[in-house]
């Protein structure tokens, strides 16, 4: 038995050493690719995917003159991998059928075409004619009925005359590899590539634009301000679930469509979990960006308070834009629907701003809101009396627009007393 495996594992080395550079470069490359997957066998189509994926070469060649429809080809052949096995750690052991087509393509090459040596039309041909071998392609893909061997074979020199596989063993050696990203840079990788993009792109623009509305809808019906907590809580769970369900139902529409097979399981195990970090990313830079553009935004205004306090009030007079310094203001009242600020010189300016908002302008050490009408300097105050029910009377200076005495309520009379004589 020792002896019999010793001599399959010698005329399996055998007929690898008969593949051109190329070939041999693909079977390389085909463990490669199953390892990556996880796969625990290297099968013909590993192999047929490589063979498919060199640019210029045999197979892109073939696959011009039979017309076959690149895409369907790559999403059939990416299908037909995802049905295999996964989960190993490394390579167990090389299809029969790889070593089955390298026999039968060397056949090929040597009765027809004297040669010694395999290349991928030989391959791919020997295949079409090989019942074994036809019916495993056929499961690949159906688009590889459209290559017809019978016919293709006496023309088959003038249509590999421009194929990279002509070029002598030391020649194609010698060429230098441009380093591709993965799939390759054949026309099929590049359709395969550029599909699997759009689809991507699409993915995510559908699952932040679920995202951008919920927030927006938060925004309106959950204002931070309600409770922070709860609302980033909120946000994170609906957005993680909204954007979750918009990439697994996608997906599987898009995989259904292309492939007619559910989802691989990996994506379950693996991607949603990434898909959940990327959405607790994108809320969390959400969520410093409001918290920085609130603290920009507060700061701004005190800045613009600031300013005020150091230098007064602005007013209009007809077209004119004033401003009145803080100590040439006596006071401040309502009277009908404006507040009217009265100066030291006794002129009046009416204020475009509620009597709360011009409270808030004024500093509070030079200013005092005696009730809802009335805000004086401290300057104009004369001093107090005391008036029923623990109120009392500011009196005020004489002025031409103001009362001899405003009438404080009992809940401000304390304040006021407080503000009027701070060290008392």
């Amino acid at each position: 038995m020792e002896q019999n495996m010793s001599s399959q594992s010698f005329k399996r080395k055998e007929l690898v050493g008969k593949l051109n550079p190329v070939c041999l470069r693909a079977f390389k490359a085909a463990a490669d690719a199953a390892k990556l997957r996880g796969n625990p066998y290297v099968e013909l189509v590993h192999w047929v995917e490589q063979l498919a994926l060199v640019d210029r070469a045999d197979f892109q060649l073939l696959f011009a003159d039979a017309g076959i429809d690149l895409g369907r080809l790559a999403a059939d052949m990416a299908r037909a991998i995802d049905k295999l096995p996964y989960g190993a750690t490394s390579i167990e052991e090389f299809s029969d059928h790889i070593f089955h087509a390298i026999q039968e393509a060397w056949s090929l090459a040597g009765l027809q075409f004297g040669s010694e040596e395999v290349r991928g039309a030989y391959v791919l041909l020997a295949c079409r004619k090989v019942a074994v071998l036809d019916g495993l392609l056929l499961k690949i893909s159906a688009e590889f009925d459209r290559i017809e061997a019978d016919s293709i074979l006496p023309r088959l020199d003038d249509l590999l005359a421009g194929s990279l596989e002509n070029a002598g063993k030391a020649e194609i050696q010698e060429q230098p590899r441009k380093k591709r990203p993965a799939g390759g840079d054949s026309a099929l990788a590049k359709y395969a590539t550029d599909l699997t993009y759009t689809l991507d792109t699409v993915e995510g623009y559908a699952a932040w634009w679920a995202l951008r509305s919920i927030i927006i809808w938060l925004d309106r019906k959950l204002p931070y301000e309600g409770g922070p907590l709860r609302r980033i809580v909120i946000q994170f769970i609906l957005t993680t679930l909204a954007g979750q369900a918009v990439i697994i139902l996608s997906t599987e529409l898009s995989n259904w469509i292309a492939k007619d097979t559910p989802v691989v399981i990996s994506f379950y195990t693996f991607d949603v979990f990434i898909f959940l970090i990327w959405f607790f990313v994108l809320n969390a830079i959400y969520v410093g960006w409001y918290y920085y553009y609130r603290l920009h935004q507060s700061e701004q205004l005190r800045a613009a308070e600031k300013k005020l306090r150091q230098e007064g009030i602005p007013v209009k007079q007809g077209k004119q834009h004033l401003q009145v310094a803080f100590a040439d203001i006596a006071g401040v009242y309502v009277e009908g629907e404006y507040a009217v600020l009265i100066t030291t010189q006794r002129k009046k300016y009416l204020l475009d701003q509620s009597l709360d908002k011009v409270e808030k302008l004024l500093p509070p050490e030079l200013f005092f809101r005696l009730n809802r009408q009335y805000i004086l300097h401290r300057h104009m105050i004369a001093g107090f009396e005391r008036a029923e029910n623990s109120k009392i009377n500011v009196l005020v200076l004489p002025s031409d627009h103001l009362p001899g005495s405003i009438p404080v309520s009992r809940t401000k009379a304390p304040a006021f007393k407080a503000w009027l004589q701070p060290g008392d």
